[in-house]
């Protein structure tokens, strides 16, 4: 366990810089929208947002009947789909960056704050007893290790 402690369970041998942008919709249990028909509206979605075309309202704004807002980003949605049944399908929409300037007003604006604002990300990672080949009681290391994986991030 002290060995763990100390050394951890695995080495970082490779990693990425750079940024990320993540649009996250909820999409409500009884929202009728299937798998395909969410994945086709969030790819527009994320093209109106990326390019500019669609902004997002501050988080939580609601409307004159203090009713949630649903963003204007949603239009992408049939003309069948109303703002009233749209509210029950999906909650509100967030983005979130790594890397970049996060205060950027928009998209294009966080892209360009990204080479002097990297973040780490995609970790390549091996188990630290891949150091340890051929040296006596290093399958007993291995063997703990994974117990203490299984066993302390439950």
């Amino acid at each position: 366990m002290r060995f763990i402690e100390k050394y951890g369970t695995h080495i970082i041998v490779g990693l990425d810089l750079g940024g990320q942008d993540v649009v996250y919709v909820k999409q409500d249990n009884s929202s009728p929208l299937s798998p395909s028909e969410i994945k086709e509206h969030l790819d527009k979605l994320g093209d109106q947002l990326f390019t500019g075309t669609c902004t997002l309202p501050p988080p939580n704004r609601k409307n004159r009947d203090h009713k949630f807002k649903v963003p204007e980003a949603f239009n992408v949605f049939d003309a069948q789909v109303t703002q009233q049944s749209l509210q029950g399908m999906i909650t509100p929409v967030s983005c979130k960056e790594r890397g970049g300037n996060a205060a950027a007003s928009d998209h294009s604006e966080w892209l360009l704050t990204v080479p002097t604002m990297p973040d780490a990300m995609n970790f390549k990672l091996v188990p630290i007893t891949s150091l340890l080949k051929g040296v006596t009681g290093v399958g007993f290391l291995s063997h703990a290790i994974n117990l203490y994986l299984r066993y302390e991030n439950v």
